[in-house]
């Protein structure tokens, strides 16, 4: 097998290797080592494909492959048929691969995505560059992104569009507490952040008051708040929590999210109060 793959590389050529049949569900190691040099694509030539070829007059297979799946976080190989014609393959000499499935790029996606750090600074990247922003760029940049998250984190529920409150305002308070300024705001200063939070997301203030305080901001928002505002919100916001003023509520639908962005709130959104 290698002797003639490096045959057909050296005389620019690419070489097919061909089954009379197929089971995957009952391969062997000589059949393995053929369709994983060659990304998963198993071609078969038979009596019904040459029916085909003779009446279309274009060579033609059936074709096994493989279309890799994440099953919890690991990947599983899901094999599908199909038939197929020698001009709708992709030839590449050079890697001596001829396949109608790209299994390798598919499986890289998927890898990337289920890399938890990538994707986590993959998000905070989207939300820094385009968390304000509804352009054509950040509407195919999100979708992009929420499928990847859909993939990798299925119980996380995110918006068609990610300008939508209160998910815009409630992801960007929680990482503008995060990276001590402004992420999707055109604010100046954290403080203006923390004003925003208790004008327009108090349902999210106990989250934002965690990432605060886990990451100490709030020395920072000390030194920002000449006139002393933020101090006396601070203690509005503690009186209403402790008297459960309903304005104040917890929302726990995004706790998912909040706890996949910044992981460091994880164990106290897990143990969050029910009001």
């Amino acid at each position: 097998m290698v002797g003639r793959r490096e045959f057909y590389r050296a005389n620019g050529g690419a070489m097919i290797w061909v089954f009379q049949s197929f089971d995957p569900g009952a391969t062997k190691t000589a059949e393995e080592d053929i369709f994983f040099l060659n990304n998963l694509n198993v071609f078969i030539v038979n009596d019904q494909s040459l029916a085909r070829s003779k009446a279309s007059g274009r060579m033609a297979f059936d074709c096994w492959y493989a279309v890799p799946q994440l099953t919890g976080r690991t990947i599983v190989n899901d094999w599908r048929r199909a038939e197929v014609f020698l001009d709708e393959l992709t030839l590449n000499s050079e890697k001596q691969l001829v396949f109608y499935n790209d299994y390798q790029a598919q499986r890289e996606v998927l890898e990337s995505t289920i890399n938890t750090d990538v994707l986590r600074r993959d998000f905070h990247a989207f939300w820094t560059e385009f968390g304000r922003e509804d352009t054509p760029q950040s509407r195919e940049r999100w979708v992009d992104l929420r499928e990847r998250m859909e993939i990798a984190y299925p119980d996380i529920k995110l918006p068609n569009f990610h300008w939508t409150d209160p998910f815009q305002g409630a992801v960007s308070i929680v990482l503008s507490a995060r990276y001590r300024r402004p992420i999707g705001y055109r604010f100046e200063r954290l403080l203006n952040v923390s004003n925003q939070a208790f004008d327009s997301y108090k349902p999210f203030l106990l989250q934002f008051g965690w990432t605060l305080e886990i990451f100490e901001q709030n020395e920072l928002l000390a030194e920002q708040d000449k006139k002393g505002t933020w101090a006396k919100r601070r203690k509005i916001i503690r009186a209403a929590l402790q008297t459960r003023d309903e304005a104040y509520r917890p929302d726990r639908q995004y706790n998912r999210l909040f706890a996949f962005l910044v992981p460091e709130l994880t164990d106290r959104l897990i143990n969050m109060r029910e009001w």
